[in-house]
């Protein structure tokens, strides 16, 4: 194994845990990680998983309004 090949093998090691974990970037940056991270972190290996929680992280917060109580 050549020193190209290590450098190739980390760039595509890196590459791939940055892309993995765009849905808990995005979610983090939204200031709506809590339970996104844990569904990246848990099903994002699947397909589906990682794009429930892209998904999930690009929605919008729902707007909340003040009860009157």
């Amino acid at each position: 194994m050549s020193f190209g090949d290590v450098v190739l093998f980390l760039i595509f090691l890196f590459g791939g845990i940055g892309i993995y974990f765009i849905p808990s970037f995005v979610a983090w940056k939204k200031q709506r990680q809590d339970a996104i991270i844990v569904l990246n972190l848990l099903l994002g290996w699947t397909l589906l998983g990682w794009i429930g929680a892209l998904i999930w992280a690009m929605c919008e917060k729902p707007v909340q309004t003040a009860k009157a109580s």
